[in-house]
């Protein structure tokens, strides 16, 4: 199928996995237990207790929702293998939407011909990535008409980061 010029196909293999039985699932075992470790990020020392993330989770999906992208959303992900995967991946999964994970070494032109090819409404970058490979994903997205969004979970300072990238 295509949509706007764009291919839907490379999008939708992942649509019957992004059913509301995620969602259900993580805000039954959040409510049940929100005290406790959700994720351990060894790499980053990280940890996120289950009322952290879920947290997290909401406030991605009310950024997700003020963009107004078409419902459900394509959303790929260049965030890579970071604690910020799991609340990007649960955040999609809430509002039953298409998510195309990448590997976060993937240059601007590698996300952004995904994007074209799976017909995405949305890119999401990593605030910590470099600035040159957020400038070259921003100006690509602009060039192809896709949304992008950064995500800044990992940020050390969320609302610099956040202004900052708003500004390109």
């Amino acid at each position: 199928a295509r949509t706007g010029g764009r291919s839907r196909r490379a999008g939708l293999f992942l649509t019957w996995f992004m059913t509301g039985s995620i969602a259900e699932t993580f805000d039954r075992i959040s409510s049940q237990h929100r005290s406790r470790i959700a994720v351990y990020g060894l790499s980053e020392e990280v940890t996120r207790t289950f009322a952290e993330l879920r947290d997290d989770v909401s406030a991605l999906q009310g950024a997700l929702r003020a963009l107004h992208l078409p419902s459900p959303p394509t959303i790929i992900s260049n965030v890579g293998n970071r604690t910020g995967f799991i609340p990007l991946f649960l955040a999609s999964a809430g509002l039953g939407s298409s998510f195309l994970p990448l590997d976060g070494g993937a240059s601007a032109r590698e996300v952004l011909d995904m994007a074209d090819v799976s017909g995405a409404d949305l890119v999401v970058v990593m605030g910590r990535a470099h600035e040159a490979t957020i400038r070259r994903v921003v100006d690509a997205g602009r060039e192809y008409g896709v949304s992008v969004m950064g995500d800044n979970l990992a940020a050390d300072d969320r609302v610099a980061n956040a202004r900052w990238m708003e500004k390109l």
